[in-house]
């Protein structure tokens, strides 16, 4: 598979997620782009090599609903659909979100990942 067609599985998960949420995809999404920022953090990894660890984890565990969500949240950490509610989104590679737009809004929250 190259890039262009990972790309594309990514984008589609977002989609689909999209479609599963409507309106409450931004509220929903949240949880799972803090879990990845953590795992980011925690591992000092960019935003894709973060996501990779969490969809192996998640493949082990027989979570194809919550590989879909990290996909999601991939693509919004990095090129986010909606502006940021400060309007000032780090894009600098890593896909972090600054300091006014990190918190994530109330929902649902991710399966825990500990790794």
């Amino acid at each position: 598979m190259n890039a262009m067609q990972v790309a594309a599985r990514f984008y589609e998960a977002r989609d689909i997620c999209r479609r599963l949420w409507g309106a409450e995809y931004a509220r929903k999404i949240g949880p799972w782009m803090e879990q990845l920022r953590s795992v980011m953090i925690r591992h000092e990894l960019q935003a894709l090599d973060a996501a990779k660890t969490l969809l192996e984890y998640y493949n082990q565990h027989g979570n194809g609903f919550a590989m879909m969500f990290v996909l999601a949240a991939c693509v919004e950490l990095i090129e986010p659909s909606e502006p940021s509610p400060c309007g000032d989104h780090v894009r600098c590679g890593e896909g972090i979100a600054c300091d006014g737009c990190a918190s994530a809004p109330a929902g649902d929250d991710g399966e825990e990942f500990t790794g």
